[in-house]
Protein backbone atom coordinates (compact mmCIF):
# COMPACT_ATOMS: atom_id res chain seq x y z
CA UNK A 1 0.00 0.00 0.00
CA UNK A 2 1.34 3.07 -1.33
CA UNK A 3 1.89 6.33 1.60
CA UNK A 4 -1.11 8.00 -0.31
CA UNK A 5 -3.49 5.17 0.45
CA UNK A 6 -2.42 4.61 3.77
CA UNK A 7 -3.08 8.28 4.55
CA UNK A 8 -6.51 8.10 2.51
CA UNK A 9 -7.66 4.93 4.96
CA UNK A 10 -6.30 6.37 7.85
CA UNK A 11 -8.76 9.54 7.08
CA UNK A 12 -11.66 7.34 6.44
CA UNK A 13 -11.44 5.59 10.16
CA UNK A 14 -10.98 8.82 11.55
CA UNK A 15 -14.09 10.02 10.14
CA UNK A 16 -15.55 6.85 11.00
CA UNK A 17 -14.64 6.43 14.32
CA UNK A 18 -14.31 9.95 15.65
CA UNK A 19 -16.85 12.43 13.50
CA UNK A 20 -16.57 16.11 13.01
CA UNK A 21 -18.43 18.26 15.49
CA UNK A 22 -19.92 19.89 12.57
CA UNK A 23 -23.27 21.69 13.98
CA UNK A 24 -26.49 20.05 12.33
CA UNK A 25 -29.24 22.41 10.55
CA UNK A 26 -32.24 23.80 12.37
CA UNK A 27 -35.19 25.03 10.74
CA UNK A 28 -37.82 26.28 13.38
CA UNK A 29 -41.57 26.97 12.54
CA UNK A 30 -43.76 29.22 14.79
CA UNK A 31 -47.25 30.88 15.32
CA UNK A 32 -47.84 33.80 17.49
CA UNK A 33 -51.04 35.57 18.37
CA UNK A 34 -50.03 39.47 18.62
CA UNK A 35 -52.92 41.34 21.04
CA UNK A 36 -52.86 44.60 18.93
CA UNK A 37 -53.69 47.97 21.02
CA UNK A 38 -52.40 51.29 19.73
CA UNK A 39 -53.59 54.12 17.28
CA UNK A 40 -53.71 55.12 13.64
CA UNK A 41 -53.43 58.66 13.42
CA UNK A 42 -53.85 61.19 9.38
CA UNK A 43 -54.34 64.59 9.22
CA UNK A 44 -57.14 66.04 11.65
CA UNK A 45 -58.22 62.51 12.49
CA UNK A 46 -56.90 59.99 15.40
CA UNK A 47 -58.78 56.63 15.49
CA UNK A 48 -58.31 53.68 18.01
CA UNK A 49 -56.81 50.52 17.10
CA UNK A 50 -58.86 47.79 18.90
CA UNK A 51 -57.04 44.81 20.48
CA UNK A 52 -57.38 42.13 18.25
CA UNK A 53 -55.44 38.66 18.53
CA UNK A 54 -53.59 39.03 14.92
CA UNK A 55 -51.68 35.70 13.77
CA UNK A 56 -47.97 36.00 13.01
CA UNK A 57 -46.45 32.59 10.95
CA UNK A 58 -42.67 32.65 11.70
CA UNK A 59 -40.34 30.36 9.83
CA UNK A 60 -36.26 30.36 10.38
CA UNK A 61 -33.16 28.04 9.27
CA UNK A 62 -30.01 28.05 10.93
CA UNK A 63 -26.95 27.40 9.39
CA UNK A 64 -23.93 27.85 11.68
CA UNK A 65 -23.97 31.52 12.35
CA UNK A 66 -25.94 31.68 9.28
CA UNK A 67 -29.44 32.74 10.12
CA UNK A 68 -32.72 33.09 7.20
CA UNK A 69 -36.26 34.82 8.78
CA UNK A 70 -39.59 34.74 7.44
CA UNK A 71 -42.61 36.62 9.25
CA UNK A 72 -45.50 36.62 7.38
CA UNK A 73 -49.06 37.99 8.83
CA UNK A 74 -51.58 36.74 6.11
CA UNK A 75 -54.32 39.37 5.10
CA UNK A 76 -56.79 39.99 8.12
CA UNK A 77 -59.23 42.44 8.61
CA UNK A 78 -61.69 43.95 8.68
CA UNK A 79 -60.26 45.67 11.29
CA UNK A 80 -63.05 47.72 13.54
CA UNK A 81 -61.68 50.88 13.92
CA UNK A 82 -62.99 53.18 16.42
CA UNK A 83 -63.72 56.22 14.38
CA UNK A 84 -64.34 59.77 15.77
CA UNK A 85 -67.92 61.18 14.29
CA UNK A 86 -68.05 63.49 11.51
CA UNK A 87 -66.17 61.57 8.92
CA UNK A 88 -66.56 60.22 5.64
CA UNK A 89 -64.32 57.81 6.01
CA UNK A 90 -66.42 56.29 8.92
CA UNK A 91 -67.51 52.32 8.75
CA UNK A 92 -64.22 51.95 6.36
CA UNK A 93 -63.08 48.43 6.15
CA UNK A 94 -59.48 48.08 5.97
CA UNK A 95 -57.42 44.96 5.37
CA UNK A 96 -53.80 44.67 5.96
CA UNK A 97 -50.69 42.08 5.30
CA UNK A 98 -47.57 41.67 6.39
CA UNK A 99 -43.87 40.28 5.09
CA UNK A 100 -40.45 40.38 6.38
CA UNK A 101 -37.63 38.61 5.12
CA UNK A 102 -33.94 38.56 6.92
CA UNK A 103 -30.73 37.12 6.46
CA UNK A 104 -28.40 37.85 9.58
CA UNK A 105 -25.02 36.74 10.99
CA UNK A 106 -24.79 35.64 14.56
CA UNK A 107 -20.93 36.96 16.03
CA UNK A 108 -18.97 34.18 16.87
CA UNK A 109 -18.30 33.94 20.52
CA UNK A 110 -20.82 36.98 20.98
CA UNK A 111 -24.53 37.27 21.79
CA UNK A 112 -24.97 39.68 19.28
CA UNK A 113 -26.80 38.94 15.95
CA UNK A 114 -26.47 41.44 13.10
CA UNK A 115 -28.50 41.09 9.46
CA UNK A 116 -30.73 43.08 6.74
CA UNK A 117 -34.10 42.17 5.29
CA UNK A 118 -36.79 43.55 3.20
CA UNK A 119 -39.99 44.35 4.66
CA UNK A 120 -43.67 44.58 2.92
CA UNK A 121 -46.20 45.98 3.43
CA UNK A 122 -50.00 45.86 2.70
CA UNK A 123 -53.48 47.37 2.96
CA UNK A 124 -56.70 47.47 0.82
CA UNK A 125 -59.34 49.69 2.18
CA UNK A 126 -63.06 49.44 1.44
CA UNK A 127 -65.48 52.33 1.86
CA UNK A 128 -69.41 50.96 2.39
CA UNK A 129 -71.57 53.23 0.66
CA UNK A 130 -68.95 54.88 -1.44
CA UNK A 131 -67.40 53.69 -4.81
CA UNK A 132 -63.91 53.82 -3.46
CA UNK A 133 -61.29 51.59 -3.12
CA UNK A 134 -58.09 52.45 -1.51
CA UNK A 135 -54.53 50.44 -1.93
CA UNK A 136 -51.12 51.04 -0.99
CA UNK A 137 -47.82 48.94 -0.72
CA UNK A 138 -44.99 50.19 0.88
CA UNK A 139 -41.53 48.18 0.63
CA UNK A 140 -38.41 49.21 2.25
CA UNK A 141 -34.57 47.42 3.43
CA UNK A 142 -34.40 46.56 7.03
CA UNK A 143 -31.57 46.78 9.69
CA UNK A 144 -31.65 43.98 12.25
CA UNK A 145 -29.81 43.95 15.39
CA UNK A 146 -30.32 41.32 18.20
CA UNK A 147 -29.00 40.51 21.56
CA UNK A 148 -29.25 36.86 23.18
CA UNK A 149 -29.56 37.79 26.80
CA UNK A 150 -30.10 35.12 28.74
CA UNK A 151 -29.93 31.49 28.62
CA UNK A 152 -29.47 28.55 30.82
CA UNK A 153 -30.19 25.68 28.45
CA UNK A 154 -34.08 25.35 28.82
CA UNK A 155 -35.08 29.27 29.42
CA UNK A 156 -33.42 32.17 27.29
CA UNK A 157 -34.69 35.94 26.46
CA UNK A 158 -33.76 37.72 23.35
CA UNK A 159 -34.16 41.68 22.66
CA UNK A 160 -34.65 43.00 19.34
CA UNK A 161 -34.06 46.31 17.82
CA UNK A 162 -34.95 47.24 13.89
CA UNK A 163 -35.37 49.95 11.98
CA UNK A 164 -36.59 50.84 7.64
CA UNK A 165 -35.24 53.79 7.61
CA UNK A 166 -36.41 53.96 3.93
CA UNK A 167 -39.97 52.95 3.18
CA UNK A 168 -41.40 53.66 -0.09
CA UNK A 169 -44.75 52.87 -1.66
CA UNK A 170 -47.67 53.85 -3.94
CA UNK A 171 -51.28 55.08 -3.02
CA UNK A 172 -53.93 54.12 -5.52
CA UNK A 173 -57.46 54.60 -5.90
CA UNK A 174 -60.41 52.74 -7.34
CA UNK A 175 -63.44 53.92 -8.83
CA UNK A 176 -65.60 51.33 -8.49
CA UNK A 177 -68.78 52.61 -9.91
CA UNK A 178 -68.88 52.27 -13.85
CA UNK A 179 -71.18 56.08 -14.09
CA UNK A 180 -68.67 58.15 -12.44
CA UNK A 181 -66.48 59.17 -15.79
CA UNK A 182 -62.86 58.47 -15.68
CA UNK A 183 -61.71 61.93 -15.16
CA UNK A 184 -62.96 61.73 -11.58
CA UNK A 185 -60.25 58.98 -10.22
CA UNK A 186 -58.03 60.25 -7.56
CA UNK A 187 -54.51 60.18 -8.81
CA UNK A 188 -51.89 58.20 -7.68
CA UNK A 189 -49.94 59.08 -4.96
CA UNK A 190 -46.49 58.14 -3.94
CA UNK A 191 -45.42 57.89 -0.04
CA UNK A 192 -42.22 57.27 2.20
CA UNK A 193 -41.86 56.85 5.52
CA UNK A 194 -40.10 54.87 8.37
CA UNK A 195 -40.60 52.03 11.00
CA UNK A 196 -39.07 51.14 14.19
CA UNK A 197 -39.92 47.60 15.76
CA UNK A 198 -38.42 46.50 19.06
CA UNK A 199 -39.33 43.14 20.91
CA UNK A 200 -38.23 41.35 24.64
CA UNK A 201 -39.25 37.42 23.86
CA UNK A 202 -39.26 34.96 26.42
CA UNK A 203 -38.76 31.59 25.56
CA UNK A 204 -39.53 27.98 27.30
CA UNK A 205 -38.13 25.02 25.52
CA UNK A 206 -39.45 21.35 26.52
CA UNK A 207 -38.37 18.90 23.29
CA UNK A 208 -38.90 20.13 19.99
CA UNK A 209 -41.37 22.76 21.26
CA UNK A 210 -40.65 26.02 22.48
CA UNK A 211 -43.20 28.47 24.21
CA UNK A 212 -42.70 31.93 23.46
CA UNK A 213 -44.01 35.02 25.28
CA UNK A 214 -42.99 38.59 25.43
CA UNK A 215 -43.90 42.85 24.05
CA UNK A 216 -43.47 44.19 20.48
CA UNK A 217 -43.27 48.10 20.01
CA UNK A 218 -44.01 49.50 16.29
CA UNK A 219 -43.49 52.72 15.34
CA UNK A 220 -44.58 53.56 11.72
CA UNK A 221 -44.75 56.56 10.06
CA UNK A 222 -45.34 57.76 6.32
CA UNK A 223 -45.96 60.74 4.48
CA UNK A 224 -46.61 61.78 0.76
CA UNK A 225 -43.68 62.24 -1.34
CA UNK A 226 -45.13 65.12 -3.19
CA UNK A 227 -45.59 67.64 -0.49
CA UNK A 228 -44.14 65.86 2.51
CA UNK A 229 -47.68 66.20 4.61
CA UNK A 230 -48.33 62.97 6.83
CA UNK A 231 -50.23 60.18 5.17
CA UNK A 232 -50.64 58.10 8.57
CA UNK A 233 -49.28 56.98 12.09
CA UNK A 234 -49.35 53.99 13.22
CA UNK A 235 -47.99 53.25 16.76
CA UNK A 236 -48.67 49.70 18.34
CA UNK A 237 -47.71 48.07 21.71
CA UNK A 238 -48.26 44.25 21.54
CA UNK A 239 -48.28 41.71 23.96
CA UNK A 240 -47.71 38.33 22.06
CA UNK A 241 -48.02 34.25 22.90
CA UNK A 242 -46.83 31.67 21.00
CA UNK A 243 -45.25 28.00 19.79
CA UNK A 244 -42.09 26.89 18.09
CA UNK A 245 -41.37 23.85 16.57
CA UNK A 246 -38.08 22.52 15.80
CA UNK A 247 -38.11 20.66 12.63
CA UNK A 248 -36.01 17.81 12.15
CA UNK A 249 -33.89 15.33 14.86
CA UNK A 250 -34.65 17.20 18.79
CA UNK A 251 -31.44 18.05 20.38
CA UNK A 252 -31.20 18.28 23.90
CA UNK A 253 -31.10 21.68 25.54
CA UNK A 254 -27.61 21.16 27.04
CA UNK A 255 -25.72 20.51 23.31
CA UNK A 256 -27.42 23.35 21.47
CA UNK A 257 -30.14 24.97 23.08
CA UNK A 258 -31.46 27.61 20.15
CA UNK A 259 -33.00 30.71 20.59
CA UNK A 260 -34.44 33.65 18.72
CA UNK A 261 -30.71 34.66 18.02
CA UNK A 262 -30.38 31.17 16.97
CA UNK A 263 -26.70 31.48 19.21
CA UNK A 264 -25.48 28.16 21.23
CA UNK A 265 -26.17 28.18 25.11
CA UNK A 266 -22.66 27.78 25.65
CA UNK A 267 -21.90 31.50 24.31
CA UNK A 268 -24.02 33.06 26.76
CA UNK A 269 -23.95 31.64 30.08
CA UNK A 270 -26.70 32.11 32.89
CA UNK A 271 -25.12 35.39 35.01
CA UNK A 272 -26.56 36.37 38.23
CA UNK A 273 -29.55 38.12 38.69
CA UNK A 274 -31.63 40.69 40.45
CA UNK A 275 -34.96 42.32 41.02
CA UNK A 276 -35.62 45.39 43.10
CA UNK A 277 -39.39 47.59 43.34
CA UNK A 278 -39.89 50.16 45.23
CA UNK A 279 -41.69 53.64 45.36
CA UNK A 280 -40.92 57.36 45.24
CA UNK A 281 -42.22 60.06 46.26
CA UNK A 282 -41.57 63.36 44.26
CA UNK A 283 -42.71 66.93 44.96
CA UNK A 284 -43.81 68.62 42.44
CA UNK A 285 -42.70 72.19 41.42
CA UNK A 286 -42.38 74.23 38.65
CA UNK A 287 -43.43 76.74 36.20
CA UNK A 288 -45.37 76.47 32.88
CA UNK A 289 -45.96 79.02 30.22
CA UNK A 290 -47.36 78.90 26.70
CA UNK A 291 -48.10 81.45 23.76
CA UNK A 292 -49.74 84.40 24.18
CA UNK A 293 -49.55 84.26 28.14
CA UNK A 294 -48.28 86.93 29.80
CA UNK A 295 -46.75 85.21 32.67
CA UNK A 296 -45.87 81.71 33.28
CA UNK A 297 -48.40 79.36 35.52
CA UNK A 298 -46.98 77.96 38.95
CA UNK A 299 -47.39 74.26 39.27
CA UNK A 300 -49.40 73.60 42.25
CA UNK A 301 -47.37 72.01 44.76
CA UNK A 302 -47.95 68.46 45.82
CA UNK A 303 -46.59 65.00 46.65
CA UNK A 304 -46.95 62.56 43.28
CA UNK A 305 -46.00 58.58 43.58
CA UNK A 306 -43.79 56.53 41.05
CA UNK A 307 -43.82 53.05 41.19
CA UNK A 308 -40.27 51.42 39.99
CA UNK A 309 -39.52 47.60 39.28
CA UNK A 310 -36.21 47.30 37.94
CA UNK A 311 -34.61 44.02 36.47
CA UNK A 312 -31.34 42.89 36.12
CA UNK A 313 -29.06 39.90 34.78
CA UNK A 314 -25.45 39.86 34.11
CA UNK A 315 -24.48 43.74 32.59
CA UNK A 316 -28.15 44.32 30.97
CA UNK A 317 -30.81 45.86 32.96
CA UNK A 318 -34.36 47.19 32.31
CA UNK A 319 -35.50 50.36 34.47
CA UNK A 320 -39.23 51.10 34.41
CA UNK A 321 -41.33 53.48 36.33
CA UNK A 322 -44.82 54.10 36.40
CA UNK A 323 -47.32 57.09 37.55
CA UNK A 324 -50.63 55.59 37.53
CA UNK A 325 -53.77 57.34 36.80
CA UNK A 326 -54.02 60.39 39.00
CA UNK A 327 -55.61 63.50 39.11
CA UNK A 328 -52.86 65.82 40.31
CA UNK A 329 -49.88 68.58 38.77
CA UNK A 330 -48.54 67.55 36.32
CA UNK A 331 -44.62 68.65 35.48
CA UNK A 332 -44.56 66.86 32.25
CA UNK A 333 -47.51 68.38 30.40
CA UNK A 334 -50.48 70.71 30.26
CA UNK A 335 -53.57 71.13 32.38
CA UNK A 336 -55.23 68.56 32.47
CA UNK A 337 -58.01 66.15 34.67
CA UNK A 338 -56.38 62.43 34.72
CA UNK A 339 -53.33 62.27 34.01
CA UNK A 340 -50.32 59.02 33.83
CA UNK A 341 -47.15 58.02 32.42
CA UNK A 342 -44.98 55.04 31.59
CA UNK A 343 -41.24 54.84 31.50
CA UNK A 344 -39.27 51.46 30.26
CA UNK A 345 -35.77 51.64 29.58
CA UNK A 346 -33.04 48.81 28.89
CA UNK A 347 -29.49 49.56 29.34
CA UNK A 348 -26.22 47.56 28.80
CA UNK A 349 -23.55 48.55 32.04
CA UNK A 350 -20.23 49.30 29.62
CA UNK A 351 -17.98 48.92 33.06
CA UNK A 352 -18.91 49.33 36.91
CA UNK A 353 -19.19 53.12 36.20
CA UNK A 354 -21.57 53.84 32.79
CA UNK A 355 -24.39 52.66 31.67
CA UNK A 356 -26.15 53.04 28.38
CA UNK A 357 -29.45 52.75 26.55
CA UNK A 358 -32.73 52.91 24.79
CA UNK A 359 -36.20 53.21 26.45
CA UNK A 360 -39.76 53.97 25.47
CA UNK A 361 -42.06 57.08 27.76
CA UNK A 362 -45.92 56.65 27.22
CA UNK A 363 -48.32 59.51 29.11
CA UNK A 364 -51.89 60.06 28.64
CA UNK A 365 -53.84 63.00 29.71
CA UNK A 366 -57.62 62.09 29.77
CA UNK A 367 -59.68 63.90 29.74
CA UNK A 368 -59.42 68.23 29.41
CA UNK A 369 -62.71 69.97 29.73
CA UNK A 370 -61.30 73.12 28.03
CA UNK A 371 -64.53 74.46 27.20
CA UNK A 372 -68.35 72.79 28.32
CA UNK A 373 -69.01 70.26 25.61
CA UNK A 374 -65.48 70.00 24.55
CA UNK A 375 -62.57 67.15 25.55
CA UNK A 376 -59.94 66.29 24.50
CA UNK A 377 -57.47 63.30 24.92
CA UNK A 378 -53.60 63.61 24.95
CA UNK A 379 -51.18 60.91 24.21
CA UNK A 380 -47.66 61.24 23.95
CA UNK A 381 -44.42 58.87 23.31
CA UNK A 382 -41.12 59.34 22.96
CA UNK A 383 -37.98 56.97 22.52
CA UNK A 384 -35.46 57.38 25.15
CA UNK A 385 -32.04 57.44 24.55
CA UNK A 386 -30.34 57.08 28.28
CA UNK A 387 -27.25 57.18 30.06
CA UNK A 388 -26.29 56.52 33.88
CA UNK A 389 -22.91 57.33 35.76
CA UNK A 390 -22.30 56.35 39.11
CA UNK A 391 -20.55 59.19 41.17
CA UNK A 392 -19.53 57.65 44.14
CA UNK A 393 -19.82 54.32 45.57
CA UNK A 394 -19.14 52.98 49.08
CA UNK A 395 -20.38 49.97 51.27
CA UNK A 396 -23.75 52.06 52.17
CA UNK A 397 -24.66 52.44 48.83
CA UNK A 398 -23.93 54.85 45.73
CA UNK A 399 -25.08 58.07 44.08
CA UNK A 400 -26.24 57.64 40.34
CA UNK A 401 -26.57 60.86 37.74
CA UNK A 402 -28.94 59.35 35.07
CA UNK A 403 -29.65 61.96 31.97
CA UNK A 404 -32.91 60.78 29.67
CA UNK A 405 -33.07 62.81 26.53
CA UNK A 406 -36.16 62.75 24.59
CA UNK A 407 -35.50 64.64 21.06
CA UNK A 408 -38.24 63.56 19.36
CA UNK A 409 -41.89 63.63 21.36
CA UNK A 410 -44.59 62.94 19.58
CA UNK A 411 -48.06 64.37 20.65
CA UNK A 412 -51.39 63.28 19.41
CA UNK A 413 -54.53 64.47 20.79
CA UNK A 414 -58.54 64.51 19.73
CA UNK A 415 -61.02 66.80 20.51
CA UNK A 416 -64.63 66.18 20.49
CA UNK A 417 -67.71 68.33 20.78
CA UNK A 418 -70.97 67.39 21.88
CA UNK A 419 -72.88 70.77 22.19
CA UNK A 420 -76.97 69.82 22.14
CA UNK A 421 -78.83 70.56 19.58
CA UNK A 422 -75.91 70.18 17.06
CA UNK A 423 -73.52 67.75 15.00
CA UNK A 424 -71.37 65.94 17.48
CA UNK A 425 -68.01 67.30 15.63
CA UNK A 426 -64.58 65.42 16.45
CA UNK A 427 -60.40 66.12 14.92
CA UNK A 428 -57.49 65.36 16.09
CA UNK A 429 -54.20 67.10 16.13
CA UNK A 430 -50.47 65.82 15.63
CA UNK A 431 -47.79 67.34 17.93
CA UNK A 432 -44.11 67.36 18.37
CA UNK A 433 -41.70 68.41 20.92
CA UNK A 434 -38.72 67.50 23.14
CA UNK A 435 -37.67 66.84 26.70
CA UNK A 436 -34.84 66.43 28.88
CA UNK A 437 -35.13 64.13 32.32
CA UNK A 438 -32.27 64.28 34.53
CA UNK A 439 -32.07 63.03 38.16
CA UNK A 440 -29.49 62.29 40.69
CA UNK A 441 -30.18 59.62 43.39
CA UNK A 442 -28.58 58.77 46.57
CA UNK A 443 -29.70 54.88 47.28
CA UNK A 444 -28.45 53.83 50.89
CA UNK A 445 -28.64 49.89 51.39
CA UNK A 446 -29.36 48.55 54.54
CA UNK A 447 -29.86 44.50 53.91
CA UNK A 448 -32.53 43.68 51.21
CA UNK A 449 -33.73 47.49 51.90
CA UNK A 450 -32.73 50.67 50.27
CA UNK A 451 -33.47 54.04 51.10
CA UNK A 452 -33.45 56.78 47.99
CA UNK A 453 -33.48 60.64 47.86
CA UNK A 454 -32.31 63.00 45.51
CA UNK A 455 -33.23 65.59 43.03
CA UNK A 456 -35.46 65.56 39.29
CA UNK A 457 -35.58 68.22 36.50
CA UNK A 458 -37.92 67.67 33.88
CA UNK A 459 -37.87 70.67 30.88
CA UNK A 460 -40.59 69.75 27.96
CA UNK A 461 -41.11 71.86 24.82
CA UNK A 462 -44.15 71.10 22.38
CA UNK A 463 -45.39 72.53 19.43
CA UNK A 464 -49.01 72.42 19.49
CA UNK A 465 -50.44 72.98 15.23
CA UNK A 466 -53.91 73.58 15.56
CA UNK A 467 -56.27 74.00 12.38
CA UNK A 468 -57.49 76.62 10.20
CA UNK A 469 -56.29 80.37 11.79
CA UNK A 470 -55.27 79.31 15.04
CA UNK A 471 -51.77 79.12 13.69
CA UNK A 472 -49.41 77.16 16.45
CA UNK A 473 -49.24 77.21 20.31
CA UNK A 474 -45.60 76.63 21.82
CA UNK A 475 -45.89 75.22 25.27
CA UNK A 476 -43.07 74.75 27.86
CA UNK A 477 -42.82 73.66 31.05
CA UNK A 478 -39.51 73.47 33.77
CA UNK A 479 -39.92 71.21 36.83
CA UNK A 480 -37.42 70.88 39.69
CA UNK A 481 -38.67 67.86 41.48
CA UNK A 482 -36.98 66.49 45.21
CA UNK A 483 -38.30 63.02 45.70
CA UNK A 484 -37.33 60.23 48.40
CA UNK A 485 -38.80 56.68 48.42
CA UNK A 486 -37.84 52.94 49.41
CA UNK A 487 -36.98 49.45 47.23
CA UNK A 488 -36.84 46.25 48.23
CA UNK A 489 -35.31 42.45 46.66
CA UNK A 490 -37.81 40.09 46.95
Amino acid sequence: MTNLARAAALSVATLLCCPLAVKADQTTIGISLNGTTGHHVEPNRIESIPFLPMPMIEIEHIHQHLHARLEIVPPIGPVPLAQSDGFIENGQDPRVSYLNGELSYALPSSPITLGIGETIINQRTLYPGQPIIQASRVVGMRLIARAHLYDDGTRSLDADFSVNPALHGLQTNEITDPSIPSSAIIPQLAEHGSLIDTSLRWSIKEGRYALLYGVRYINYTAGYSRDGSLADRNHLFMPFVGVDWSVGKDESATSRHVGLSGIPAKLVRAPASWTTVGMNLFGTNGNRTETGAFSDTPLEVALLPAFLLNHGFGRYEIDSEATLPNAGPNPYGGQQEVWSLLTVDGLVHVNARYAFGLGETVGNIDPIHLQPFEQTHTRTEALDIVGRMTLARDVRGHVDATLRLEPDLHVTSSVAFSQPNLIPLAFGTVERGSRVVGDIARVSDVGRFGLTYGLRYVNQTTNYGYIGSLGVQLTRSTSLMPFAGVTVRP
